[in-house]
């Protein structure tokens, strides 16, 4: 279907903006055609540019290609230049089907059907402009006044995309409507320019501000007024100053609107009085049972890159012992467990332990298993935790930090993993199955990591090898060396060996 010789498409953009094609001036520079057909051929139908939030369109049309053929961006342009552009390249496939240079005629046409979508797409952003236009003329032919006030305030944040729907039924009944209107700016103002949105804001601020300085006039005493019952504590002194704010206030002086608003202050603030106690009481509550995300946690206790350089809470193995005990306890403040059947070597004292309980957890709990030479062969670390713990959380931590595990065994409240890398190794367990003893202290969580070395899977072979020895000698044939070093290093049950990682 052809119309004033013109195939239906260039006539569509020509006619829409009210103008036979022949009789518009010519808005772009002419593109000599072998320009235009290497540009044409850069077309890749799924490349897309957002010239704005929201707006895409093909990528052919992104400032870099277009700019050097055009001079300007597909954001200033109108329909003119849709127009002149599809003239242009029309005449220039003429002329390359005239060449026999089929292939580059069709890429051009490909290009010419494409400019359709993205008129389409620009009709967005000049419907925007229009309607931004329109609805800021609209507000400035209106006299400031108070009840004003709060729609010029809609029309300054919806210009920069706030949603502000929810303050039309707040605005004076007759200005309703026109605040319906205003809110819609935040769908239109997303497409415009910084320097246009700036522009608009700049044209409303000096009606805005006589909208505003005569409604602060007119409400001062008032908002000084819920402003005092806002202020009043939360006690029996609070009572007091409602009941004489209450006294003092000439509610027949009062709009409607303003009445609502004291009489809701009043009795909200009347009522989170006498709520404030039990409300209090809910929210400790309902933080205490709070499940704990160990995610943060973990974030801060692990550092170094990878299984191979990782440390927990500055501790690792293979570090002389000198400084394992110096971050133990300067670094992390703890001190040897009080209780001796403990299965932590270290602990939080006594005095810094209400700092950790306000935290829901027991702090750091450390043990440092040596090797003969005075390295630290492995480090176990503990917590225990006064809700349960998100396993999930921890897992997704980890993984992300220290890559996918070797080996993982995932229950609903058990979660064990294990990695090796090398000559390290590290197990890590998040469980909510507690021993009775910890249960029964409050405590519903725990997490317990051993991270160790393989020398120190040799050093416990040799320790194994030597208390079998000494179990088949004779108590009687001990010596003292060896008494010592079976009450240091071996286990009490007969035929038990002492293994690396995690003993629970």
């Amino acid at each position: 279907m052809k119309r004033l010789g013109l195939p239906l498409f260039l006539w569509a953009l020509g006619s829409a903006g009210g103008l036979p094609l022949a009789a518009a001036e010519a808005v772009l520079p002419e593109v000599d055609c072998d320009v235009l057909a290497a540009w044409a051929a850069e077309f890749d139908p799924g490349e897309t540019f957002a010239p704005r939030p929201g707006l895409e369109v093909n990528a052919l049309f992104s400032d870099e290609r277009l700019l050097p053929l055009f001079g300007s961006p597909v954001v200033e342009w109108q329909r003119d230049h849709f127009r002149d552009l599809g003239a242009m390249m029309n005449t220039c496939r003429r002329e390359l089907y005239a060449r026999d240079d089929r292939p580059a005629g069709d890429a051009l046409y490909a290009v010419m059907k494409a400019s359709r979508d993205v008129t389409s797409a620009m009709q967005q952003l000049w419907t925007a402009q229009t309607r931004v236009e329109r609805q800021v003329d609209k507000l400035l032919e209106l006299e400031p006044s108070p009840e004003l006030a709060g729609v010029f305030a809609m029309a300054a944040d919806a210009l920069q995309g706030i949603d502000v729907s929810d303050r039309v039924r707040d605005q004076e009944r007759r200005y309703q409507g026109l605040a319906r209107q205003v809110a819609q700016l935040s769908e239109y103002a997303p497409l415009l320019a910084p320097a246009e949105v700036a522009a608009y804001r700049a044209r409303l601020e000096g009606t805005r501000a006589a909208a505003a300085e005569a409604l602060a006039a007119e409400n001062a005493a008032f908002q000084a007024t819920l402003r005092a019952i806002a202020d009043a504590p939360l006690n029996a002194e609070g009572y007091a100053q409602l009941k004489q704010i209450s006294y003092n206030t000439d509610r027949s002086a009062l709009t409607r609107q303003q009445l609502a608003a004291f009489n809701s202050a009043m009795q909200q603030k009347t009522q989170a009085i006498r709520e404030v106690q039990a409300a209090e009481q809910a929210r400790a509550e309902a933080e205490a049972a709070r499940p704990i995300d160990l995610g943060p946690h973990l974030q801060d206790l692990v550092s170094g890159n990878g299984i191979k350089r990782l440390a927990i809470a500055g501790l690792a193995p293979e570090m002389a012992q000198a400084a394992a005990m110096d971050q133990v306890q300067r670094g992390l403040g703890l001190a040897r467990a009080a209780n001796p059947i403990d299965s932590a070597q270290f602990a939080v004292p006594r005095e810094n332990a209400a700092q950790y309980l306000a935290e829901r957890r027991t702090g750091p709990r450390v043990s440092l298993d040596l090797m003969d030479d005075g390295r630290v062969g492995q480090v176990t670390y503990e917590e225990f935790f006064r809700a349960r713990v998100v396993t999930q959380s921890a897992r997704q931590l980890l993984t992300q930090a220290l890559g996918e595990p070797d080996a993982v065994r995932a229950e609903d409240d058990d979660l064990r993993m294990r990695w090796h890398d090398g000559g390290r190794r590290l197990q890590v367990r998040v469980t909510n199955t507690l021993e009775t003893v910890w249960r029964g202290a409050g405590y519903e969580g725990r997490l317990i990591a051993a991270l160790w070395h393989r020398d120190y899977e040799d050093h416990l072979d040799t320790v194994n090898e030597r208390c079998a020895a000494i179990r088949e000698t004779p108590r009687g044939d001990w010596s003292t060396d060896d008494s010592r070093f079976f009450a240091a290093e071996c286990p009490m049950m007969p035929g038990s060996t002492r293994t690396p990682g995690l003993r629970q």
